[in-house]
């Protein structure tokens, strides 16, 4: 269980991610309860064989140093939408891909991509509780339990009463996006999809504000009726940068921003 060292999880976690998985799902404070419970002398050798079974790929989802974008991943891949899950912060997923890898991992290619897709609709966009997803997550566990076809598992997740492509799009036109995480998500991905896999991005691409983050630049700018940040945080005023070429632009005037982007678009 050294491998849990890589882990943005502990070892409990993991414990509750495969009780979870393969038992039932319980808290922190009821786990070693029911692994109590649930041990004997002649089965302890059994539990703990499953558990070092799954440690690997546990570790290989939930690395600290997983990030997106990186060129370090090939796009689109299953180790990339790991890195994708992993930047937006979920977990709930985390069990059921347990249950998956054990029991049917070719489901992971497809099913994988639809839980993204899911998680991102539903929690990013439209912030609603992670408890939504997660009765998702139980009834999909329990259709694997129940040797039920790929394709009922699968469809679990075209789940659009929170999620269908107009709410989408227009709660990500009306969002300030003033925590940079998100906003760089969605614009590597657009950017990714748009220039294809051979056009990677790398772990120090920052966002760019056009009209700055800096209240007293641009003392021209008019906002009308608008907050400044209304205009300084919508995805229309970010864009991505490397890291180097981040710091120059700064606070330049938007002529002298313009000029420069065009430069970087040629070299």
């Amino acid at each position: 269980m050294d491998q849990l060292d890589a882990s943005r999880f502990k070892m409990r976690d993991y414990l509750r991610f495969y009780w979870s998985a393969f038992y039932e799902a319980c808290s922190a404070k009821q786990l070693y309860r029911k692994i109590r419970d649930e041990l004997t002398r002649l089965n302890v050798h059994e539990h703990v064989d499953g558990w070092h079974e799954l440690v690997s790929y546990f570790v290989s989802i939930t690395k600290r140093e997983l990030q997106f974008p990186t060129s370090e991943l090939p796009y689109p891949s299953l180790e990339s939408c790991y890195a994708e899950m992993a930047q937006l912060g979920y977990s709930v997923h985390i069990p059921l891909f347990l249950k998956a890898k054990k029991t049917r991992p070719d489901l992971l290619r497809e099913l994988a991509p639809r839980v993204r897709n899911f998680l991102f609709r539903l929690i990013t966009v439209n912030m609603l509780s992670a408890g939504i997803a997660d009765q998702k997550i139980r009834q999909a566990i329990k259709l694997l339990d129940e040797e039920r076809p790929d394709s009922e598992v699968l469809a679990e997740f075209d789940y659009e009463l929170h999620g269908n492509d107009q709410s989408v799009f227009e709660n990500i036109c009306q969002r300030e996006f003033s925590e940079p995480t998100i906003a760089k998500y969605i614009l590597a991905k657009i950017h990714l999809d748009q220039m294809g896999a051979s056009h990677q991005l790398g772990s120090d691409t920052e966002l760019e504000h056009v009209l700055p983050q800096n209240p007293r630049a641009w003392p021209s700018f008019d906002c009308g009726p608008q907050t400044r940040d209304s205009f300084v945080y919508a995805l229309g005023n970010l864009t991505l940068l490397e890291k180097k070429l981040n710091a120059s632009v700064k606070d330049s005037p938007f002529d002298q921003k313009v000029s420069h982007y065009k430069q970087i678009g040629r070299a």
